[in-house]
């Protein structure tokens, strides 16, 4: 088969640097999939409905079921005396993925507005 992009990263620093930006790359995607409303996720679909019912901001409301994740996945862990699960990735993506997905959720509504896409 075809190798694309095959490379080692053996440095613990750069590990975490390409994991960041993942997860800002991904929250610009995902953010800018939910200002079009063209395909719904399922958590944030129901974070961002959850929002409009509650009148909190939708990044608190995903921020928070994050933390409920991560503390369920701890108990379990804890509880069963299971291998732990969470580590610092999982601790990162829970701290950055919501601001960016907010930063990306208003950008992108500006520039979808400015390019007549969404109303």
């Amino acid at each position: 088969m075809y190798t694309v992009l095959v490379f080692d990263i053996n440095s613990y620093v750069v590990r975490i640097i390409c994991l960041a930006l993942a997860y800002v790359l991904m929250a610009i995607f995902v953010g800018g999939l939910m200002e079009l409303n063209i395909i719904t996720f399922a958590l944030e679909g129901f974070c961002k409905e959850l929002s409009k019912v509650t009148h909190f901001e939708f990044t608190h409301i995903r921020q928070s079921v994050d933390v409920i994740c991560i503390v369920l996945v701890i108990l379990v862990c804890v509880l069963t005396n299971q291998t732990w699960t969470v580590r610092e990735g999982t601790i990162i993506a829970m701290l950055i993925y919501s601001l960016c997905l907010k930063i990306a959720m208003q950008y992108g509504h500006k520039i979808f507005l400015k390019m007549g896409l969404i109303d």
